[in-house]
């Protein structure tokens, strides 16, 4: 199990936008490549006589992930890990290498023999904008595929202001992160933002807001939709919990576990949950969400409406609440 608070997050926050760009794929790799690849891989396809995204390029998306997942693998590995034939594998990897997807770095003569060729994914075959809408704070930033950060934003989230404020703060901020990095808007593979809300990822909606004076402000809200229109970019919306957790499986010290919890204390509580190398949703997207939970018949009053609630006893506005209490 991994616990965290929030006052870490300027780590797993740079990392985690490349794992928010997720179709979900079953294979586990960083998802960002997915989404921004499989867009691109899509142009290419473009021209083909029925213009369909078809097997072969499942095929391409396949390997790229693999790719991108364990950099500098070789040719002979791929044939290892797909089970395809090694001139299939020498016919994708070629396909993306003409498209300026993947790289190659030539073997080093050594005591035991010339190592393969390495193959890893171009750092600038896309860039990524991540957002996080935090209770305290918005934070913005633009990555390259390897996680680079390139720009980095920050502001008050200023939540008291209204939903809509919010949102005119957060796409201008957006805007203001891309034009500073100087990456020209197409090159923008996608945007993925963590909402601290409770989170349909699926539908990209935000079903609510369990703190003081938000839960109306922000029902039902299609985020994912709106940030789509406003940028004309593949979005993608996550639990900001579960968006941590998903850096950690892909960038942190989880990445050889498959099986895995993350719990994180911050002005809520809430965990991301991995069974069999996948992210763990639940019914309707809950779980994790146990913030909520009572654990004290008749305790202090909850902005969700319920008495007692876990986030009440011990998140970190609790801990502040019980300190100035005391004083």
């Amino acid at each position: 199990m991994l616990t965290g608070c929030q006052g870490k997050f300027d780590y797993t926050f740079c990392h985690a936008i490349i794992s928010l760009l997720n179709q979900r794929a079953r294979i586990t790799f960083d998802p960002l490549t997915n989404a921004c690849m499989q867009r691109k891989l899509q142009g290419h396809c473009a021209g083909s006589a029925n213009n369909t995204y078809g097997k072969s390029a499942q095929k391409e998306l396949a390997v790229l992930r693999l790719i991108h997942r364990k950099n500098n693998v070789s040719r002979v590995e791929l044939v290892e890990l797909t089970g395809f034939s090694a001139g299939l594998i020498t016919g994708i990897t070629q396909s993306l290498i003409r498209k300026r997807l993947i790289t190659e770095t030539p073997g080093h003569t050594s005591a035991a023999g010339r190592r393969p060729i390495a193959l890893s994914v171009r750092h600038d075959a896309a860039y990524v904008v991540g957002v996080d809408l935090g209770s305290f704070y918005l934070r913005v930033v633009v990555t390259d595929l390897h996680g680079k950060l390139l720009q980095k934003l920050q502001t008050e989230t200023s939540l008291s202001e209204g939903r809509e404020r919010v949102l005119e703060r957060t796409f201008t901020a957006v805007r203001r992160a891309i034009k500073e990095c100087g990456i020209p808007r197409d090159k923008i593979g996608g945007i993925g933002m963590a909402h601290s809300g409770i989170i349909d990822s699926a539908a990209g909606v935000v079903l609510s807001y369990p703190r003081p004076g938000q839960m109306t402000e922000w029902k039902n809200v299609p985020l994912r939709r709106m940030l789509e229109q406003e940028f004309a970019a593949p979005c993608i919306l996550e639990d900001s919990v579960r968006a941590i957790a998903v850096a950690e499986r892909c960038f942190g010290t989880e990445t050889n576990l498959d099986d895995f919890v993350y719990v994180d204390v911050g002005m809520g509580i809430g965990a991301g949950i991995f069974l069999n190398g996948n992210l763990y949703e639940g019914f309707g997207g809950g779980a994790g969400e146990f913030g909520h939970m009572t654990v004290q018949e008749n305790g202090p009053l909850c902005c969700c409406g319920n008495s007692g609630c876990l986030e009440m006893m011990a998140s970190c506005g609790a801990i502040i609440h019980a300190a100035r209490s005391a004083i």
